[in-house]
């Protein structure tokens, strides 16, 4: 028994190391930083408009097309720079998301958004998002900052 021991600690160790999941962070990077600060004041001015024009003429989507346009080149940068950047997982995925959800946006602007509630969901959950993204854009940083 007393042999049995040190080899079921040893087991133990070995089965915890393996069972460990690594999930990958990756280095704070100021251009994405930037971008994703850029993303979120687009998002934010639109919604602002979205809030008082959702409904009317001046809210159809072929007057916002140059927006969309130009949140597609921040995302484009957006997900080739977090790409480029080893063990990103993170940033990655949630990046990849944020892109999904502007591409789901565009689509609902095309149908038609025709309310002030529905433009208060669709502000909410992209708030949502992107503060997420902002605040490991934050940890990242600080996590520069403190090991410097």
């Amino acid at each position: 028994m007393k042999k049995l021991k040190p080899l079921l600690g040893i087991a133990f160790l070995v089965l915890m190391t393996i069972s460990c999941k690594v999930t990958q962070v990756g280095r704070y990077d100021t251009v994405i930083d930037k971008t994703i600060n850029d993303v979120q004041q687009q998002l934010s001015t639109f919604f602002v408009k979205a809030e008082s024009e959702a409904g009317t003429p001046e809210f159809k989507y072929a007057n916002y097309k140059p927006f969309y346009d130009a949140l597609k080149v921040e995302m484009s940068t957006l997900r080739i720079r977090s790409a480029a950047i080893n063990e990103n997982a993170i940033a990655d995925k949630e990046i990849l998301l944020l892109d999904d959800n502007i591409n789901k946006l565009e689509q609902l602007h095309k149908l038609g958004i025709n309310s002030y509630e529905e433009v208060g969901v669709l502000k909410s959950g992209f708030e949502q998002q992107l503060s997420a993204i902002l605040k490991l854009q934050m940890a990242l940083k600080a996590h520069v900052k403190s090991s410097s």
